[in-house]
């Protein structure tokens, strides 16, 4: 079976860091086509030039940290990747404080909607609380 970075271009940056295939592992299994379409999808930005390789790895710091991504083996493979491409360690944090501050939006933002759609499932208040079960009820 080739490696991910002998079918797909966009791998070959990775190609010394075998965390990556690892990584990746379960879905070349699972389904090579796929992964290899999803890694050029995501990974067209590393080998075009288009963006300068810092903001590429800042970038990849911000998806892998985002609460929609939360990808925990990323995050540190990313920071390492971004410190080598010249970002220094404040550009770092101010990327993940922006994940942060994401994930306190969605919150701000869903909670509201959460409370109306309980409210509209339960017939009246006292009801709710006791149907939420002991966790909802302190």
């Amino acid at each position: 079976m080739q490696s991910g970075a002998q079918r797909n271009p966009s791998l070959r940056q990775y190609e010394s860091d075998r965390s990556v295939e690892r990584d990746l592992g379960s879905f070349l299994a699972l389904d090579p086509e796929w992964t290899d379409e999803f890694m050029a999808y995501g990974g067209g930005i590393y080998g075009s030039g288009v963006l300068p390789p810092k903001e590429v790895e800042l970038l990849s710091i911000a998806f892998d940290a985002s609460y929609t991504h939360m990808y925990a083996p990323g995050t540190p493979r990313q920071i390492v990747y971004a410190l080598k491409a010249g970002a220094t360690m404040q550009e770092i944090i101010e990327v993940l404080k922006l994940c942060v501050a994401q994930g306190m939006q969605a919150c701000n933002l869903d909670i509201p909607i959460l409370a109306e759609e309980l409210k509209r499932l339960e017939p009246n208040a006292s009801n709710s609380r006791n149907s939420l079960g002991p966790a909802a009820n302190p």
